[in-house]
């Protein structure tokens, strides 16, 4: 005779508290030296790593690096592998440009550490978004499609160039208060044409433009001494295309939608 369904609520209480009592690890003990909790600590992140566990992951790698732990660059890589898998883009752009660096030959992983890069760079461009923005002293109006949402909110604007019928149409300069910097040709109240950005990050980005967006060709630097020259569309790198590496080295080939698909 099958169980009823609150016997089978009850066993699978049962089997999920039996298995966590069995399996939750213990807490280190801080009676043990130095190094002994070091060890445990170390044991933990790779058996989180292997778990899929990321929360675990950097809870210890937190704790390691409290006790001021001299840890090998490989964990810079796991750090942005939980970070991809958390959703915070940029975050892992940071660490593997940090990983990427410190390595004097290709880095474990090389491959995938260079596709992770990609992924979390194309997912951290939001494009399609933006917004409709008035210079108090003049009235115009410019669109910004956004790139990072936060750093636009609640920013003033000045455009320098023509203004007909209260958009921003033709040559000018657009700035933001918060550093942001657009130098070249405007239509419709939309960047549309040549023209140079610069965030206050660092980031620049010399070339086309179409309504609103990063489109056509052009070359994007980034900060790091990366450097991507070739064909956009949509904000994304997107046709035949060269990114540069800081330490030297090159990809050359076709991207689509961000992502590097091959010569």
């Amino acid at each position: 005779m099958p169980p009823t369904r609150n016997q089978a609520r009850c066993l699978a209480f049962f089997l999920s508290f039996f298995t966590i009592t069995l399996f939750a690890q213990p807490p280190v003990s801080f009676a043990l030296p130095r190094e002994d909790i070091i060890d445990q600590y170390k044991k933990r992140v790779r058996a989180a790593f292997v778990k899929d566990d990321c929360q675990q992951v950097i809870m210890y790698l937190d704790k390691l690096d409290e006790m001021k732990v001299d840890l090998p660059n490989s964990v810079i890589w796991v750090r942005a592998n939980c970070s991809l898998k958390g959703g915070e883009f940029q975050e892992t752009m940071n660490q593997l440009e940090k990983y990427l660096k410190v390595t004097d030959n290709k880095p474990k992983n090389y491959s995938i550490t260079i596709a992770m890069y990609n992924k979390a760079k194309a997912n951290h461009k939001l494009v399609q978004s933006g917004t409709w923005l008035r210079d108090a002293d003049t009235g115009c109006y410019t669109f910004l499609t956004v790139k990072k949402i936060n750093v636009w909110r609640g920013r003033n604007i000045t455009w320098s160039g023509p203004c007909p019928d209260g958009l921003a149409h033709g040559q000018g300069t657009y700035t933001l208060s918060n550093g942001y910097k657009y130098v070249g040709q405007y239509k419709d109240g939309k960047v549309h044409g040549q023209g140079t950005m610069t965030w206050p990050n660092g980031d620049k980005y010399v070339g086309q433009t179409k309504e609103g967006k990063i489109d056509g060709q052009g070359t994007y630097t980034w900060p790091s001494g990366g450097k991507y020259v070739g064909q956009w569309k949509d904000g994304l790198e997107h046709g035949q295309g060269t990114y540069f590496y800081s330490n030297g080295t090159s990809k050359v080939g076709r991207w689509q939608n961000g992502q590097y698909i091959g010569k």
